[in-house]
């Protein structure tokens, strides 16, 4: 009986830990800045600052921040969460 409960106790702080854990943002995403068809990423990691280089071939501003076309977000959006990294929308 008291390995079961020992278990028990065991599976949930696994749960909570997972609950409470952080989640990292790789990119911020502002959608049509005032008012243009260009939309802001913010690659908020190296990983995401090398996958908009390497992967799409965009040049980042001194910044930090990339503009890129708002028709080309949603191809872009699916790319990074193919890559299994995360989008945060601003």
């Amino acid at each position: 009986m008291s390995s079961i409960s020992a278990l028990t106790g065991a599976f949930f702080v696994c749960v909570l830990f997972h609950l409470f854990m952080a989640t990292t943002v790789d990119f911020q995403l502002i959608n049509r800045v005032d008012g243009s068809d260009l939309s802001v990423v913010m690659p908020m990691n190296q990983d995401a600052f090398d996958f908009l280089s390497d992967e799409w071939y965009i040049d980042c501003l001194p910044n930090g921040k990339a503009l890129v076309d708002a028709e080309l977000v949603k191809p872009l959006v699916d790319d990074i969460e193919h890559a299994q990294m995360v989008v945060a929308a601003v």
